[in-house]
């Protein structure tokens, strides 16, 4: 009797031992971040993708940082917002921004404008990445310290190896770095085993520089370099 007994609480433990870990499981499941890379949003809009990124980031021990684009006099530079802020953002047409999460959790998110995707949704995911690279005014007053220092030679090396990503994927998709968006795009022009592809440097509506490349498998050749045009962007 005594050892039925001893087994039948055994067996009970076991049990809600078992369900306890899935109950975890589940939990866990429902808090899972995106795979790092390009996604088009699904069950999300902008705000709402913005408000579940910033549960996660602070239910997981993390603290939230948001950029937008602020127009200041003739520019438009991307600048540090509260929430309130972003969330604003993110319901209008130009719903681009960038939350970063730091602490217990580190990561990254870049909503990119619904008018770089012909209205769609799209969004890209980075692990373990936080604001080294994004030149932002902080605080709303001086540009951000280490984020803000720009080399050019890291610029051209951002800029070869966003051609060859635009090429890999055949994708077109918008980055930011130094203050600025680039949007990456194929020309359609191959070669025998290359392709063009060209960088736009955003600036506000506008295309302030377009960069060429010709990508031939892993290989990247800038051809060329010219200003752009103040109007809308155009896409090719």
């Amino acid at each position: 009797m005594k050892k039925t007994l001893v087994s039948a609480i055994g067996a009970l433990t076991l049990m809600l031992t078992v369900s306890a870990i899935a109950a975890a499981s589940d939990m866990d499941l429902e808090k899972v971040l995106p795979a790092d890379g390009r996604f088009r949003l699904v069950d999300d809009d902008s705000r709402s993708l913005l408000d579940r990124m910033t549960s996660l980031c602070i239910d997981n021990g993390g603290e939230a940082a948001y950029i937008i684009p602020r127009r200041q006099g003739r520019l438009t530079r991307l600048t540090e917002a509260s929430l309130e802020e972003a969330r604003l953002n993110a319901e209008g047409p130009d719903d681009y921004w960038i939350m970063s999460c730091d602490g217990g959790a580190k990561f990254l998110v870049e909503k990119e404008s619904r008018a770089m995707n012909n209205g769609a949704e799209v969004a890209s995911f980075h692990s373990n990445r936080g604001l080294l690279g994004v030149d932002y005014i902080k605080d709303g007053g001086a540009a951000a310290g280490a984020e803000s220092a720009v080399d050019p030679a890291m610029t051209d090396e951002f800029l070869m190896e966003m051609a060859r990503e635009v090429n890999a994927m055949g994708l077109d998709f918008v980055r930011a770095r130094g203050g600025r968006r680039y949007l990456g795009e194929r020309t359609g022009e191959k070669g025998l085993f290359c392709e063009g592809v060209v960088i736009k440097e955003l600036e506000g509506a506008g295309v302030a520089k377009v960069h060429d490349f010709k990508v031939c498998d892993s290989r990247v050749v800038k051809t060329g370099e010219k200003s752009g045009s103040t109007a809308l962007v155009a896409r090719n």
